[in-house]
Formats: C-alpha cells, sequence, structure tokens
C-alpha cells in the first residue's frame, strides 16, 4: 500500500505533497504515544477522533491520507476480487463492436519541428470543451488547431493497474482539489480527449435549479429550458443509462450502501455508445 501511495506523489504536484508531510507530521505528533508507536486498535480509534474533529483542517488532512490509502488498496488483486471489479469489455443488445482506431504515438501527432502551422484558432484541451469548440468552430470555416499536453491512449496502451492510470492519464496523478472547506477531489484527465477518457462516460444534465441560478443570479438569459438542446446532444452521443444487471458487482456494493444510508442513486447515464460494461473507466 505504501509503494502505491509513493508512486502517486512522485507526479503529484509541490503543493500537494507537502500538505501530505504536513498531514503526517499532525497525524504524528498529536496522538500520544506518536501514532506509529500505537497499535492498531488505537490508530483506528485515532483516525475516527480525527474525522469527527470540530477543525475542518484536521479533517480535510485525515481525507487526504485516507483518499492515498485508499488507491493503493482498492488495486490489491484479493479486494479486487472482493468487490468484484473485473476489467472487461461487454457490448449491449444488439450491438456491434466498434472498430479500433489505428494505434498512434505521441511522435506521429507532433508537426516536425522546422514546420510552421498557421491557424484562425488555438484551442487549448482536447477534452469536452476543447473537442466540442473545435468542432463547432471547423464546421464554421475556421482553421483550428487543438494543443493537448498529455499522450494518446487507446485500448492498445490504456493500463488497467489504478496507480499507473493515475500517473500516465491524471493531471497531478490525480490529486487535483479545489480549495473550499472541506476540499473537493476534482479529477483531470492528461491525455487526447481530456477529462472525458478518464470520466467513465458520465452525462449529467445541468440540474433545473443550477439553471435558474444561471438565469437569475448571472444573468444567462438563454439558461430557461434547455430540454430539447440535451435531447439533440444526448442523441449525437450515444447517452443511454447503464443497464443495472450490467454495471457489475462494484456498482452494486454502491448501490446498496447508498439505500442503507438512504441517499439518492440510480443508473448513471454514459456515452458509451454499444459498449456497456468495462469495469475499469
Amino acid at each position: 500500500m505504501v509503494d502505491g501511495a509513493l508512486r502517486v506523489l512522485e507526479v503529484a504536484p509541490r503543493r500537494m505533497r507537502g500538505i501530505t508531510r504536513l498531514a503526517l507530521r499532525v497525524l504524528e505528533r498529536s496522538s500520544i504515544p506518536s501514532f506509529s508507536r500505537m497499535s492498531l486498535e488505537r490508530r483506528t480509534r485515532r483516525i475516527e477522533q480525527l474525522e469527527s474533529s470540530g477543525s475542518m483542517q484536521l479533517r480535510s488532512l485525515v481525507l487526504l491520507l485516507k483518499s492515498l490509502c485508499g488507491i493503493s488498496y482498492a488495486r490489491a488483486p484479493e479486494v479486487q476480487t472482493v468487490v468484484g471489479s473485473v476489467p472487461r469489455c461487454e457490448l449491449g443488445p444488439g450491438a456491434t463492436p466498434p472498430p479500433l482506431p489505428p494505434h498512434l504515438d505521441r511522435a506521429a501527432l507532433a508537426p516536425p519541428e522546422d514546420e510552421v502551422e498557421r491557424c484562425d484558432v488555438v484551442v487549448v484541451g482536447s477534452g469536452a470543451g476543447g473537442a466540442a469548440a473545435a468542432r463547432v468552430l471547423a464546421e464554421a470555416g475556421l482553421e483550428v488547431i487543438v494543443l493537448e499536453e498529455g499522450e494518446y491512449h487507446d485500448a492498445l496502451t490504456y493500463s488497467r493497474d489504478p496507480i499507473d492510470a493515475l500517473t500516465t492519464l491524471y493531471r497531478d496523478g490525480g490529486l487535483t482539489a479545489c480549495d473550499g472547506r472541506p476540499p473537493i477531489a476534482l479529477p483531470v484527465g492528461r491525455a487526447v480527449g481530456g477529462t472525458t477518457v478518464i470520466n467513465s462516460g458520465t452525462c449529467f444534465r445541468a440540474p433545473d435549479d443550477v439553471l435558474r441560478r444561471w438565469r437569475d443570479d448571472h444573468g444567462v438569459p438563454w439558461a430557461i429550458d434547455l430540454s430539447a438542446d440535451f435531447e439533440a446532444l444526448e442523441r449525437d452521443l450515444a447517452v443511454t443509462p447503464v443497464d443495472p444487471a450490467r454495471a457489475g458487482r462494484n456498482a452494486e456494493l454502491c448501490r446498496d450502501g447508498a439505500d442503507a444510508i438512504g441517499a439518492s442513486n440510480g443508473p448513471i447515464p454514459r456515452n458509451t455508445g454499444g459498449v456497456s460494461c468495462c469495469g475499469t473507466c
């Protein structure tokens, strides 16, 4: 578990590594005896105490350490067996497998060093926002270049190991966070396709209360009823709810936990076309 956490921290931003060191020092020095000298039972109780602390800073530091440990724990073969997280790809009813794209490498995507590219618009980022903007601009007749800092990954190069995926496909090793009370993890993709490569194809509509806030508080006149626009986009992107029967054992465990605490839950809408279950994204 320690090795996995260290691998993630190697590619994390300097600030995140510093916060992690601070969290470890706080955990060690705020315990009597020191945390490293405690039994497993007492360590568990100490973590529970800090999690229920009135200090948001303490709770945030503990959450960071638990997240790092959880990443490594989740990749253990025995854990994946119990959870039922089995990497596989299954097609939906009546679907035909899409053809694999030709494998590309970074050299094939980059222009020669002595070549000068000229265009009307440069789009930075190839994710949902950048790719959509580039498409609209190109269809309007503009010359568009899309810049992407990450590598190109396809079915032949996509890693099924969680730690490898975090270090190759995620910005900051998956440790990007929004500042707040508490900080909120924000997984950001670093690959051709951007965050769409790592978000499991999730496609939620903007909730009505959010649209009303855009309209009333921020003066966005068109944020009233976007149902027709959402439907057109969902047809274009082949967005459909995941079949609960094919979602996998890990989704079943998550659903059971949500039901147990009375949390709202249900199949997520995804733009996966005919592929309904992969178990790695």
